[in-house]
């Protein structure tokens, strides 16, 4: 694929790309967000803030409601993560207080062992 440019590879683009959809935008580029190193050690940190930049882009761009919605969603989607996180978390605490409890109560857990 190089062309006596150095060694560069030059991108080819299919002709569809450039169609306009049937409501007269261009069509959204396909990004993929899943991203498979191949040695497993590091983080391409700069390919992954330019995905989040597409996405959140992505994200903004949309017609209507739903462009107004989308980012609002996906601000609140976070934090419905994190409070029911720890709400797992207290849960899972608050049960294990109780049988430790009902162990120490019932002799079948002795602490002075």
């Amino acid at each position: 694929m190089s062309s006596g440019n150095g060694g560069l590879q030059q991108l080819q683009y299919e002709g569809e790309q450039y169609e306009l959809t049937e409501d007269g935008r261009l069509p959204q580029p396909k990004i993929s967000y899943a991203t498979t190193y191949n040695d497993g050690s590091s983080i391409d940190w700069l390919q992954a803030d330019m995905a989040e930049r597409s996405r959140q882009q992505v994200l903004m761009s949309g017609a209507g409601v739903w462009g107004i919605i989308s980012p609002a969603l996906d601000a609140v989607c976070v934090w419905f993560v994190v409070i029911f996180t720890g709400m797992g978390i207290g849960i899972a605490g608050a049960w294990l207080d109780v049988l430790v409890k009902w162990y120490v109560v019932s002799g079948w857990w002795n602490p002075d062992c």
